[in-house]
Parts: structure tokens; C-alpha cells; sequence
């Protein structure tokens, strides 16, 4: 494999990228940004010379267009057009799954603020906290006030089946915010 340093201008986008283009102030934009910042560039944006675009770090090329950076480390591929397609769609769609018990482990270690610089959102940080929650007795804890200014509680739903879901949200005035085949729903409650 070769690694080059390149400069940013050479770097074309595909056009036909699946991806949604990120832009400053999305919520999926700024986490990048927080984690390259953070870390700096640890992996290289995957380019094909035969083609001159890039086959996957596209979000991380705006970033870094954004941080006002002039060049990015690129593995280098050399491979067709057909080829090159299909490694995008690669690159984007596998994923490995979570173990929760050791993401909790590990994100717990840190404050929430700075447990964002994983790419996790502060709410996504909080549910994966409570995801685990394994409290024997929860009166050996000290009481506390009902309401702290700005904080937030996050209550966790389990259904077995997706109407049962629909039927509570719509019983507690939220009526279509369990969206047909949606796994998970977090509604705000303000």
C-alpha cells in the first residue's frame, strides 16, 4: 500500500459518492471535526490514481477544506471505474457491531465532553451509559433535587413488538414518532 501526501485540490470528489455531502454546523460535521482536531489526521483519505477521485473521505476532505488545510495523507488504489464504485459503497456500509458492555467501560472512563471526541454525540453518550445501567439498590445513593439547570435525563423503552411502541407514543401525545421500521426512536421531552 501506498501512503503519499497530496494536496487537497488534486483530490476529486466523486460525483456519484452515496453519501450525504456533510457541511460546518451538522451535528455529523462538527463531531468530525472535533475528532480530527482532537486526534489530527490518523487515517488517509483513499484515492484512485487512475481516476483522480476519491473512493472514500470525502467528509473528512471537507473538514479539512473547513480547517483551511492544503494537503491529506492518501492511500493510494489503482483500480477501475466499476471497481472503484463498489469500494465506495464498501468503504461507507461495513461496520463492525458495538460490544456495549466495553464501549460503556470505555466511554465511562471520560467526561461526556470529552468522550465526544470519539464521534459520539453527548445524548448518544448518555444512552449507551444508561444502556447498561446495573444499579442492585438504588437507595444506597443520596437523594437528590428533581431539577438541575441545564441537565437531562434519558429514560430507556424496550417493546417486543413496534405497534406496542407506536401505541405508547401515541398514548403520550406523540402520535408518528415511531416511524415504520425504525429500530430506535429517541423523543425529546421538553
Amino acid at each position: 500500500m501506498e501512503i503519499r501526501e497530496m494536496p487537497l485540490e488534486q483530490l476529486l470528489p466523486a460525483d456519484y459518492n452515496p453519501r450525504v455531502a456533510l457541511s460546518p454546523g451538522d451535528p455529523e460535521f462538527e463531531r468530525l471535526k472535533n475528532s480530527i482536531e482532537t486526534f489530527g489526521e490518523v487515517a488517509p483519505i483513499v484515492w484512485n490514481q487512475r481516476t483522480g477521485r476519491i473512493v472514500g473521505g470525502h467528509q473528512r476532505l471537507a473538514v479539512y477544506y473547513h480547517l483551511g488545510r492544503k494537503t491529506a495523507s492518501v492511500s493510494i488504489v489503482d483500480i477501475s471505474e466499476k471497481e472503484e464504485k463498489l469500494l465506495n459503497v464498501a468503504l461507507n456500509k461495513i461496520k463492525g457491531q458495538w460490544d456495549y458492555s466495553k464501549l460503556e467501560e470505555i466511554l465511562g472512563d471520560y467526561e461526556i465532553e470529552e468522550a465526544k471526541a470519539s464521534g459520539f454525540s453527548a445524548q448518544e453518550i448518555a444512552l449507551i451509559l444508561a444502556r447498561n445501567d446495573d444499579l442492585d439498590d438504588p437507595d444506597e445513593f443520596e437523594e437528590e433535587p428533581d431539577d438541575f439547570i441545564g441537565a437531562s435525563w434519558v429514560v430507556t423503552l424496550s417493546f417486543d413488538r413496534a405497534a406496542d411502541a407506536r401505541a405508547w407514543a401515541e398514548a403520550h401525545g406523540h402520535k408518528g414518532a415511531v416511524k415504520k421500521g425504525a429500530k430506535t426512536t429517541v423523543i425529546r421531552m421538553d
